[in-house]
């Protein structure tokens, strides 16, 4: 195992805020656009998005992301209509991932 693979023991579950913000953080095209959609400030955003990682068992906000979709943490439902993480799982349901993965390419392959 890698020194950046996260290790199974770390994992823990979420809470329902911590879902909210997880969610909100993938829909969202930054962090302060993210912070005023839940009405927390960015300082406190990244505090949480600290603590989703560390329960996640991830070293990186994208590593908590992945791992967070893997796992189906995150219902593409709950996302806002037309935001980038909305469009994304869009796109990666429909096997084309090229507008946003810059090697192209498709989700299935």
């Amino acid at each position: 195992m890698s020194p950046s693979a996260p290790r199974a023991s770390k994992i823990a579950p979420l809470t329902e805020s911590e879902l909210k913000i997880l969610s909100h953080v993938i829909a969202a095209p930054d962090q302060q656009t993210a912070a005023a959609w839940l009405d927390i400030s960015v300082r406190h955003l990244r505090r949480q998005i600290e603590t989703i990682k560390e329960k996640l068992g991830a070293e990186t906000t994208l590593q908590m992301v992945v791992l967070a979709a893997f796992r189906g943490l995150v219902d593409p439902k709950s996302l806002p209509e037309g935001s980038i993480g909305e469009r994304a799982f869009q796109m990666g349901r429909a096997g084309d991932c090229r507008a946003v993965c810059p090697l192209g390419g498709s989700a299935t392959g």
